[in-house]
């Protein structure tokens, strides 16, 4: 688990979600299938795997929601990217955040095959860190697969929005636009991550 010693990154952490706090309040926020996520998660001897595409992680702070009743573990990169972005989750409610090297997949996977079987919660972006967008990659699929935990997409659509011009094409709502973030039922266990892929696109599409 990871744990900051540089005061200056807290504080840069800090000041990051106060700013998010206040941008957060300038959008039309719409969040469903939080109450029949509850259900599964409560019938779930395990914790439950959520999928949120790397260009959409600005809105991972609406699963807080969830991280009341069981902890919630973030799976970031190494990078320098990875260092804020880690300050910044540990700053929400029963938050951990496991970091991740680029030679340390195999050891990530059984930690994270450990968390979900003792009821953690985990936040991964299938795609991340360096894409290709919207592609999952195996080891959420077997992470999943190994601990019977429920594999639930987080997408959202959003009336106006900007997009980086970044490898995943990082979506930005603008100020004052509507957003409804959608917690989609668990997707069924499969070795067909371009099956899984096409019903979350699918599913975000019809919102």
């Amino acid at each position: 688990m990871h744990t900051t010693k540089n005061g200056w990154c807290r504080f840069k952490a800090r000041l990051l979600k106060w700013f998010y706090r206040v941008y957060a309040l300038t959008l039309r926020t719409t969040v469903s299938g939080i109450e029949e996520t509850e259900k599964i998660l409560q019938n779930s001897p395990s914790g439950a795997l959520f999928l949120l595409w790397h260009d959409s992680l600005l809105i991972a702070p609406v699963l807080e929601k969830l991280s009341k009743n069981r902890p919630f573990c973030s799976l970031i990169s190494k990078s320098r990217d990875g260092a804020l972005a880690s300050d910044f989750a540990l700053q929400f409610t029963n938050c951990s955040v496991l970091r991740v090297g680029h030679k340390e997949r195999g050891q990530a996977l059984r930690a994270c095959c450990r968390l979900l079987s003792q009821g953690t919660h985990i936040l991964i972006t299938p795609d991340g860190p360096r894409g290709p967008r919207r592609k999952i990659k195996p080891g959420a699929l077997f992470a999943a697969q190994k601990t019977q935990a429920p594999l639930i997409p987080v997408v959202y659509k959003a009336s106006r929005e900007y997009r980086l011009k970044s490898w995943d094409r990082f979506r930005i709502p603008l100020p004052f636009s509507r957003v409804h973030v959608a917690l989609l039922p668990p997707v069924p266990l499969s070795d067909d991550a371009t099956a899984i892929e096409k019903t979350v696109v699918d599913q975000e599409n019809s919102l």
